[in-house]
C-alpha cells in the first residue's frame, strides 16, 4: 500500500478514503516488523503530501493524525530531525483547528501529537520554534480555563488543592503546559516565559506545575522556585 496523495485523491467516496485511513493505522499499530529505511523516507513524504492538502477537521483528519501519533511514538526516535519535515506539513492544520474545533477527539489528537512533537525535540536546538508556538498556545489555553474558573486563594496552604474539577482534556492541556513550562524554565528562551507569565493567573500556573511535576519533587520544586520568583 503507496502512502500518497495521488492514491488517496482517487479514492473518491469519503467512506473509501476513511477505510483506506483505518487500514495505514492498524498496519501502523501492528506493522509487519522493523521499518526499513528505504520505506521511512517514502513514509515521511507521504505524511507531509498528504497534510500539505488537508484543509478542513472532521473525521478523515482526525484519523490522519491519530495515525501521525502512532507513527511518531513508534519511529520518531529513528528519524534524527525528520520529524521536523512532518511538523512544518502539520503545524497549519494542527494549530488552526486547535482553538476552533468543537471535536473534542480531535482536540485530544492534536494535544498528543505536540507532545510527542516535543518529546522528540529535547535538546535539539531547531525544537526552540515549536518550543515558543506552544508557550503561545499553552498561555492562551490556561487564560480562557482560568476565566471560567473561580478564583483561588492564594495563600500556600490552600493554592494547590483547590483547583476545581478538570475534564480529561482539561487535564491533558494543563500537563502539555506544564511540560512546555519546565522546558521552557530550563532553557534558552526563559524570557519568553516570563512575558507569557505576566499574562496568566498566579493560581492556574502553580495548578499546571503541580498537576504533572506533584510526584517528580527535583522537577516541581525547580518549577515553584522560578515561578514564586515572578510571581511575588
Amino acid at each position: 500500500m503507496s502512502l500518497s496523495v495521488g492514491n488517496i485523491g482517487q479514492l473518491n467516496p469519503k467512506e473509501d478514503v476513511f477505510r483506506f485511513i483505518l487500514t495505514l493505522q492498524s498496519l501502523l499499530e501492528n506493522p509487519p516488523g522493523d521499518i526499513p529505511d528505504e520505506l521511512r523516507e517514502d513514509m515521511i513524504k507521504g505524511f507531509v503530501g498528504i497534510f500539505s492538502h488537508v484543509r478542513d477537521e472532521g473525521k478523515i483528519a482526525r484519523k490522519l493524525v491519530e495515525c501521525i501519533n502512532v507513527y511518531l511514538s513508534k519511529d520518531g526516535p529513528n528519524l534524527g530531525c525528520k520529524y521536523l519535515e512532518i511538523h512544518e506539513a502539520v503545524q497549519q492544520f494542527v494549530f488552526r483547528c486547535w482553538f476552533a474545533t468543537h471535536d473534542r477527539t480531535l482536540k485530544d489528537a492534536l494535544v498528543c501529537y505536540v507532545k510527542l512533537q516535543l518529546s522528540l525535540t529535547r535538546g535539539v536546538a531547531d525544537g526552540t520554534a515549536l518550543l515558543e508556538q506552544l508557550l503561545d498556545v499553552v498561555s492562551k489555553e490556561l487564560d480562557q480555563m482560568s476565566t471560567y474558573s473561580p478564583s483561588v486563594p492564594r495563600n500556600d496552604s490552600t493554592r494547590d488543592v483547590k483547583c476545581g474539577l478538570l475534564t480529561s482534556s482539561q487535564l491533558s492541556i494543563v500537563e502539555l503546559a506544564a511540560l512546555v513550562f519546565c522546558r521552557v524554565l530550563t532553557g534558552e528562551t526563559y524570557l519568553l516565559w516570563l512575558l507569557k507569565l505576566n499574562s496568566l493567573r498566579f493560581s492556574v500556573v502553580h495548578k499546571c506545575i503541580y498537576v504533572t511535576f506533584k510526584h517528580d519533587p527535583g522537577t516541581y520544586l525547580l518549577c515553584r522556585m522560578h515561578s514564586d520568583s515572578i510571581c511575588y
